[in-house]
């Protein structure tokens, strides 16, 4: 197992950050889920992760970190 760090530059903005975990991070699309009748906590929500993308990202690169595990086939 070895963990490498990749660059992530894919986002254009904070709305394109959400927009893309909304629709495609499964843990984020369930919340969402869960609060479609809750309009003040998706606002929370809206503004929790504009917030993390202005942390890690800011408009520049951001490094994610990954496990990557190799395995060989008897």
């Amino acid at each position: 197992m070895t963990c490498r760090e990749y660059p992530v530059t894919a986002f254009a903005n904070d709305a394109h950050f959400r927009d893309c975990f909304k629709a495609n991070y499964g843990p984020t699309i369930a919340v969402y889920n869960r609060l479609t009748e809750q309009a003040d906590a998706v606002a929370e929500l809206d503004a929790a992760l504009a917030a993390l993308y202005d942390r890690s990202l800011g408009g520049e690169t951001m490094g994610w970190s990954c496990l990557l595990v190799t395995a060989k086939r008897a």
